[in-house]
């Protein structure tokens, strides 16, 4: 396959407005915390990977890497709804670590699509 170089917001496009409504609603965050904290790190994934496909079996397809991410990381926010997590705290720093928790996970499930990519993949330029 080849590739061209594409901004986030292409390839954003590419997969619909539908899955980044999911992931705000999952986040919890509200629309300008998603904007300055969530999208930033989807970006940055989109930089990494472009187009390229997770690997040969799984998301085998043109822009199968990013799919894959963001789908990880919007089940990533869906799975925080049943996990508490620190069970010990009290409400109120419940309610003010929780919200770092949930973007922590979000961070976390998509820092692992380069790595599937990196070891699938060969790139040439």
């Amino acid at each position: 396959m080849r590739f061209q170089s594409k901004h986030p917001q292409q390839l954003f496009d590419d997969l619909g407005k539908n899955l980044f409504q999911q992931m705000l609603t999952a986040s919890g965050a509200g629309n300008d915390r998603f904007l300055s904290h969530y999208l930033p790190v989807a970006e940055r994934l989109a930089m990494q990977v472009q187009e390229l496909p997770l690997e040969r079996e799984t998301f085998a397809e043109q822009g199968g890497a990013l799919k894959f991410g963001l789908l990880s990381a919007l089940t990533t926010l869906r799975l925080c709804d049943s996990v508490v997590f620190v069970p010990s705290a009290t409400a109120e720093m419940r309610m003010r670590v929780e919200p770092q928790y949930r973007l922590a996970a979000f961070c976390a499930s998509l820092a692992t699509v380069p790595l599937i990519v990196h070891h699938n993949m060969t790139v040439a330029i």
